[in-house]
């Protein structure tokens, strides 16, 4: 029997199975494994909490090619307001985390790629002051893998492959957003540092 998203929010213990019957398509050579976890998420990203991430195998450096990734699903994901249907779920479950997966196995983008596309979008110093600024919060190479699965969950959304709910499609807008205007809020928020050491 298939496990329904009703059913997985009612019972915890069917949650592994049901993140595990997702079909991937064409992200499946990507993945190593579904992982489901009552802890909550590591990191938050963007204006929302993230309720599932990639990550990358034990021992690997994110731009060398060839490493599948882990899937995490959170107890999050099973409450989260915006998740209301299968298709919610696989928007970013497959669309968004399966796509980073995809992106960590080809190391597409990688850091020097990521770094030289942020100079051409904005310029060095803005570079520079988006590093100084954001620090470890938001690095370039996640800026750019993020803006990119972002976009990918748009695309299915918009070519009407992927049918979610409106509140999902606002809160994906939202962090995409997010993410593409990062050098400008870097931009004020060094301003506000040179202005608070001149006065």
């Amino acid at each position: 029997m298939i496990i329904s998203l009703e059913q997985a929010r009612r019972e915890i213990g069917v949650r592994q199975r049901f993140a595990e019957e997702r079909n991937l398509g064409e992200f499946a050579p990507y993945v190593s494994d579904i992982i489901y976890s009552s802890a909550s998420p590591r990191t938050t990203k963007g204006t929302i909490l993230m309720p599932a991430e990639s990550s990358k195998r034990a021992g690997s450096f994110y731009y060398i090619p060839g490493g599948k990734s882990k899937l995490w699903v959170y107890a999050s994901t099973f409450n989260h307001d915006n998740i209301q249907t299968e298709s919610d779920f696989d928007s970013v479950f497959v669309d968004h985390e399966c796509f980073h997966a995809k992106q960590n196995f080809r190391a597409v983008p990688n850091p020097i790629s990521a770094a030289f596309d942020y100079t051409k979008e904005n310029s060095f110093l803005e570079l520079i002051m988006h590093n100084l600024i954001q620090g470890d919060k938001v690095d370039i190479l996640n800026r750019k893998t993020e803006i990119e699965a972002y976009q990918h969950q748009l695309a299915k959304i918009e070519s009407g492959e992927r049918d979610v709910s409106r509140g999902l499609e606002e809160e994906i807008r939202l962090d995409l957003d997010y993410y593409i205007n990062l050098p400008k809020e870097a931009n004020l928020r060094f301003l506000e540092l040179i202005d608070g050491v001149i006065r």
